[in-house]
């Protein structure tokens, strides 16, 4: 095993939703593999992880965010999310002896991968409110260092 990934995957509603906001409102494709939010990416070192809660959490949409990654995807559109569960999953999964190769945790639920800011100008200035985010249980699973998203 070459690392941990943990993830919250949003349940089929939510999808849905955000499929149609995308659309709709950003004028962008759907993502083929699903929305999730990342708790663990730990790179080189397994963890033994316990699931936080067999509830199902939610999170809250704080806004957009812009990230470039260290691979060749470019800009990647991000919600920026909270949530007690999300945070609670990232800090036990440190404690745990998690590596995250980033400064701080900054949740966040990619939209869409190698976008142009001058697609985005105006229509990021629409802030969905009201999208519930429902996600299913955590995911842990082995960490594929190669994944991409399928476009």
């Amino acid at each position: 095993m070459s690392g941990t990934f943990v993830s919250f995957p949003v349940n089929e509603e939510t999808r849905g939703v955000l499929d149609f906001f995308l659309e709709d409102a950003l004028d962008l494709p759907p993502l083929k593999h699903g929305y999730h939010v990342t708790t663990v990416y730990s790179k080189g070192k397994p963890i033994e992880y316990k699931r936080v809660a067999a509830r199902i959490p939610g999170g809250q949409i704080q806004g957009y965010m812009l990230l470039q990654g260290n691979n060749d995807l470019g800009l990647t559109l991000c919600f920026a999310v909270d949530g007690i569960a999300i945070r609670e999953s990232h800090a036990c999964a440190m404690s745990a002896g998690a590596v995250w190769d980033y400064p701080t945790f900054r949740p966040h639920l990619a939209l869409a991968y190698g976008i142009e800011l001058s697609d985005l100008t105006e229509k990021i200035l629409y802030i969905p409110v009201g999208i519930n985010l429902v996600f299913d249980e955590e995911q842990v699973l082995e960490l594929d260092e190669n994944w991409k998203p399928i476009r």
